[in-house]
């Protein structure tokens, strides 16, 4: 896998090496052209068979596919929650915020058709007379949940490409051992981009790891964020501005792109990226399963010309996105840290995020003594 990735993206690098920086436009072609076809024949052989088989294989339960792919006995499982429990003591936010979560992609149910599921500390296989509220957006089947039962006062938003000549390239799934506010507020976290994001992506999943890779030497992530919740789109709507470039050797930079990450309420994401070949959009969505278990899925889209960048950009992603899962996994929660001017962005999305709590939220300190929430 990474002998394939390595191939396809030197032949885009030099691509746009040639491209950026050669004067001769003979050599230009020559290289656009040598490259392109070696890349694209790796990449498919190696890179799109493996995606899609990773497709059927990502419909599991929560109970036997973990964070960061673990497979895991319920006996495990319930070694962990207890583990869980003990480290997040003290005081959390409440454990299920207000709002539209996704209980599945849309393409995992058909008509007429009965799926079980779990969310929000509640099983479909329970007998209950509530009725929940419900609609299909953005390739997801997403349900209302308010602590008081008030009725929707927003809907997910409908941006996706998907069917506007644009593709399904893919998903990825994580089971996540955190507070649900934690992975949103990620974004706000401007400051460890560079910490934790620096080092390329097929270092590793671990920060550390990646520091110790000899992929350090091709090169490194540059990042620029800002963060803003200025209400233009809506008081439940915050959005991330970001730039990244890849720079090679201390000098070049290379696989410029721009993203607008768009959160929508508590549990939805919405990422519009301008890369060096074209756009491309990724959509996450977070559904509570337990309190501090999430689950995380990302469906990523593009036009049918980049399906195979589009793709490279998931695996990237997911790799990326580990680093972050191994931090969550292991994170404790202060209610009032002490904040630099630098990580001033944390403070004020954590007042943003506020609005999706109400005076009925359930607290973590109101949990069973039992494993059962």
């Amino acid at each position: 896998m990474e002998k394939s990735i390595f191939s396809f993206l030197a032949a885009c690098l030099l691509i746009q090496l040639a491209h950026g920086y050669c004067g001769s436009d003979c050599f230009k072609y020559m290289v656009a052209g040598v490259s392109a076809s070696l890349g694209l024949w790796y990449g498919y052989r190696f890179l799109i068979r493996p995606l899609d088989i990773q497709r059927k294989l990502a419909d599991v339960g929560y109970e036997q596919h973990f964070t960061q792919k673990q497979w895991v006995s319920k006996d495990k499982l319930h070694l962990i929650r207890s583990m869980m429990r003990l480290r997040k003591k003290g005081t959390l936010p409440p454990v299920y915020p207000n709002g539209w979560f996704a209980l599945l992609d849309s393409d995992q149910v058909i008509v007429n058709q009965v799926k079980y599921v779990t969310a929000l500390g509640v099983s479909s296989k329970a007998a209950s007379v509530r009725r929940w509220e419900c609609c299909e957006a953005n390739g997801f089947v997403f349900v209302w949940y308010h602590a008081e039962n008030e009725a929707p006062s927003w809907r997910p938003a409908r941006d996706v490409m998907a069917g506007r000549g644009w593709t399904y390239r893919g998903r990825s799934e994580h089971y996540v051992n955190a507070h649900i506010q934690d992975i949103p507020e990620n974004g706000a976290d401007v400051a460890h981009l560079p910490a934790l994001h620096g080092h390329m992506a097929l270092g590793g999943q671990y920060a550390a790891q990646a520091d110790r890779s000899l992929w350090r030497w091709l090169g490194v992530h540059e990042w620029t964020a800002a963060w803003r919740a200025d209400g233009t789109r809506g008081r439940h709507v915050s959005t991330l501005d970001l730039q990244h470039g890849l720079v090679v050797f201390g000098k070049f930079v290379v696989f410029k792109m721009n993203v607008e990450a768009q959160q929508i309420g508590p549990g939805l994401v919405i990422l519009n990226f301008k890369t060096s070949f074209g756009p491309i959009q990724l959509v996450q969505v977070v559904t509570p399963v337990e309190p501090l278990i999430q689950k995380v899925v990302h469906r990523i889209y593009c036009p049918v010309y980049l399906s195979l960048y589009a793709s490279i950009v998931l695996f990237m992603e997911a790799a990326m996105f580990e680093r972050d899962v191994v931090i969550w996994n292991h994170k404790s929660y202060i209610e009032k840290p002490l904040a630099s001017k630098q990580e001033s962005t944390l403070l004020a999305h954590r007042k943003w995020y506020k609005q999706f709590y109400s005076a009925n939220s359930i607290q973590f300190s109101n949990r069973k003594e039992t494993m059962d929430w």
